[in-house]
């Protein structure tokens, strides 16, 4: 039975991941909740689920002209150091410490996600996406 949700898990996990929608949420949710995995343990899964699909969908929607590529630069400039930073306080801090942490920070993206008005077209800065290239 716990293959079966497994799967069902990481089928979701999958579509939302390929979408952009956060399927490492519903990934980690999962592992913590139902099948008690120690929050860095589900946070390891979770890496090693979304990287390779991470990498099918950037090519995939390159492949399509659907990437926006201005604000790449900023977000590598701004997320290597931070990731590097969380990996580095992971390291130190024991599972429920972690737990906390992660909960916090989906509630306050939540609450952004719930009272942050968008923009009409989804960003701030335009992104000219061009018509998918025939083969």
């Amino acid at each position: 039975m716990n293959l079966i949700f497994l799967g069902i898990a990481g089928f979701f996990s999958g579509i939302c991941a390929s979408m952009g929608i956060g399927g490492g949420f519903v990934l980690m949710l999962y592992l913590t909740l139902l099948t008690e995995t120690p929050q860095k343990e589900a946070q390891l899964f979770n890496l090693c689920f979304f990287l390779p699909i991470a990498a099918f969908s950037l090519w995939r929607h390159r492949k399509n002209g659907l990437l926006c590529t201005s604000p790449i630069k900023p977000a590598l400039f701004g997320g290597i150091p931070a990731a590097l930073a969380g990996a580095l306080l992971a390291a130190c801090l024991p599972n429920a410490q972690i737990a906390k942490l992660f909960a916090v920070f989906l509630a306050i993206i939540g609450v952004k996600t719930v009272f942050t008005k968008r923009e009409p077209n989804g960003s701030k800065e335009e992104c000219v996406v061009r018509p998918p290239q025939k083969q």
